[in-house]
């Protein structure tokens, strides 16, 4: 009995001795820098990349743009001017014009959404259900405001899986017939494209960021935003920033005229 115990003793040493030795070999797998066009790119982990992206590319705490959108489905197209009001993780304020004159005011907080048509003298005033009811998925406040701020849409786990893959970093999620996938550049780790595929229904969303510019020498922000949506039919959104500041913002005025009739939005409508 004492030979066995002496025995199990050392072969728990000898097992806890490799298994320490082992580790930094183990981690060290698949760290092997890869050639880019930026040249020699180390791999880092999902969770390294994110927080550098977060601390390279911080918000601001105000955000203030006109934004030339335009929009184009198989059906239909049109060019808008929406002036952007925003206080991070707070406030999106939204004053849309066509053709030079103003047709809706909106105001997004956290838990609701309000808004006012002004050619149909109506406003609607309720939550982020109404988007689902719309445009037949789920887009929440945040989601919101980190496409204009050029941020993941998703929020990244410790599920995601990491690679390099076209010059840029891949993190990569496919879960539950949800295949999500960003793109972020090695060098500044700015958010290049993000996309979600759903594979059940074949509906799709690409987000593309282009032409970043430093503002205020602090916030990397992207000045032209591209959307390719594929459900049932395929629609395009081309989101242009322009005259981009980070200066205190003031006021967000918005006030629905008394003389407009409340919309639903329901699915009837």
């Amino acid at each position: 009995m004492k030979i066995t115990n002496h025995i199990t003793k050392h072969i728990t040493k000898y097992a806890i001795y490799i298994a320490v030795i082992s580790l930094p070999m183990l981690n060290s797998c698949g760290t092997k820098p890869v050639n880019t066009k930026y040249g020699s790119i180390e791999m880092l982990s999902a969770k390294k990349i994110t927080a550098k992206s977060n601390e390279t590319n911080p918000n601001p705490e105000y955000l203030s743009s006109n934004m030339k959108i335009k929009f184009k489905s198989n059906s239909n197209k049109a060019t808008v001017v929406v002036k952007v009001r925003m206080q991070t993780d707070s406030i999106i304020w939204l004053n849309v014009s066509y053709m030079g004159f103003p047709v809706a005011r909106g105001i997004l907080t956290q838990n609701s959404i309000k808004y006012y048509d002004r050619y149909n003298k109506q406003y609607f005033s309720g939550d982020y259900s109404v988007v689902k009811e719309l445009l037949g998925t789920e887009l929440s406040f945040n989601q919101i405001q980190n496409l204009f701020l050029g941020k993941p849409i998703v929020e990244v786990t410790k599920k995601y899986k990491s690679s390099i893959n076209e010059n840029s970093y891949l993190l990569k999620n496919n879960r539950n017939s949800i295949s999500k996938n960003i793109w972020f550049n090695p060098i500044n780790f700015n958010l290049e494209k993000q996309s979600i595929g759903f594979n059940k229904n074949s509906k799709s969303l690409k987000i593309t960021n282009n032409n970043f510019k430093l503002i205020d020498g602090k916030y990397n922000l992207p000045s032209v935003i591209n959307l390719e949506i594929i459900h049932e039919s395929t629609a395009s959104v081309l989101i242009e920033n322009r005259d981009v500041k980070t200066k205190t913002i003031s006021s967000f005025p918005f006030k629905i005229p008394s003389n407009y009739t409340e919309t639903s939005h329901t699915k009837h409508n």
